[in-house]
């Protein structure tokens, strides 16, 4: 059988000042895990200095309908039922949120201290598992971010983003366009889509003692390039829009998120950022920050959250409990081709398996 399509991607040189490994081409590629220098953590008490303690402001929501770059949009708005200007976060979904009650156990506990939390609906006509519009993603959240600065309760000098999974990708961007106060990065690949799935694939297979040719044939077929028109966003690189980011910045993991690299995602922030970087990991937290057995989001993480957007304090700079990052982002190979029907269905199987995993732990 003929090759479907010949997987022909430019040399990367990696993550540069994060440290991804180097790369060869085609079918001579191998996978060999690279050890990660630990992120040096300062102090496991994640408070930040000066930061204000707990409110009990009455909170009042309300639906409200927008047009976000030209598409009419339902936006939930949750907000302290006092007089008063506070600041205001605008929420970018992960892939697996969309609705806009999908922060309310964030936006409840911020408003309650003083915070207004702008969600929007995702918009799913420009949303498929094969094709992602982040410009238009960025566009809909900076002008929801301007909205929200125009209101009577709104403090128009402290507005800023709250991006988690996939969301950290696309806030920088917005950021960008609307300007910010401040960005929040929660669990955040930083690294491109694709080498986030890598990474993720890989992880996953390792737990499962999966053997290196199974590993190999996952890690080339996740590589490839696909036929145009599909995984169109899997290169996106967001570091262009992190470089241009002034204001402070917040990265947060919890150590239990095997998917994301929380190392080399924070190491990259701090490089990157023109302006203050603070980090945080969270003890037994997931992708989607929460613990315990009711998988509920961490009430340290909360209370961190709301008491840093309220002060902006960088200190401690790196805080919290240790993470654990088993292995280096992999950069893909060159060159694949995917030349025979077993070869194409068994990374067709392994894909879909590695994707039902990380709709539970990935972006």
């Amino acid at each position: 059988m003929a090759p479907l399509f010949n997987a022909r991607r430019p040399v990367g040189t990696g993550l540069g000042r994060g440290g991804r490994t180097g790369r060869t081409a085609g079918r001579s590629w191998r996978w060999r895990p690279q050890p990660v220098t630990p992120i040096q953590v300062t102090t496991r008490a994640t408070a930040f200095e000066g930061a204000p303690g707990p409110l009990t402001l009455p909170v009042r929501r309300e639906l409200v309908r927008l047009e976000l770059d030209g598409v009419a949009t339902v936006v939930q708005v949750v907000r302290p039922e006092v007089p008063g200007r506070f600041p205001v976060v605008v929420f970018a979904h992960g892939a697996g949120t969309g609705n806009r009650t999908a922060f309310d156990a964030h936006a409840v506990h911020l408003a309650h201290d003083g915070v207004v939390c702008l969600v929007a609906d995702k918009d799913l006509a420009a949303y498929t598992a094969t094709k992602r519009d982040y410009g238009h993603m960025a566009r809909q959240y900076a002008d929801l971010a301007r909205w929200g600065a125009g209101q009577p309760w709104a403090q128009p000098d402290r507005v800023g983003y709250y991006g988690e999974s996939e969301g950290a990708w696309v806030a920088p961007w917005a950021a960008t366009l609307s300007g910010a106060a401040f960005v929040v990065l929660v669990s955040a690949p930083v690294v491109t889509p694709r080498e986030q799935a890598l990474y993720a694939i890989e992880t996953y297979l390792a737990s499962v003692g999966a053997p290196a040719s199974v590993s190999d044939a996952a890690l080339r077929f996740a590589g490839a390039a696909w036929p145009r028109g599909y995984f169109g966003y899997a290169d996106f690189d967001s570091v262009r829009y992190l470089s241009q980011l002034s204001c402070p910045v917040l990265v947060v993991y919890g150590t239990a998120d095997i998917s994301m690299p929380v190392v080399q995602g924070a190491e990259r922030v701090m490089a990157e950022v023109v302006g203050p970087v603070a980090v945080r990991y969270y003890e037994g937290a997931d992708h989607g920050l929460r613990v315990g057995e009711a998988k509920r989001v961490s009430p340290v993480f909360l209370g961190d959250l709301s008491g840093w957007i309220r002060s902006l304090s960088m200190f401690p700079v790196v805080a919290g409990a240790d993470p654990v990052q088993p292995f280096g982002v992999v950069a893909p190979p060159e060159t694949v081709t995917l030349a025979t029907e077993a070869y194409v269905a068994a990374g067709a199987l392994l894909a879909v398996a590695a994707a039902g995993w990380g709709g539970r732990v990935g972006p």
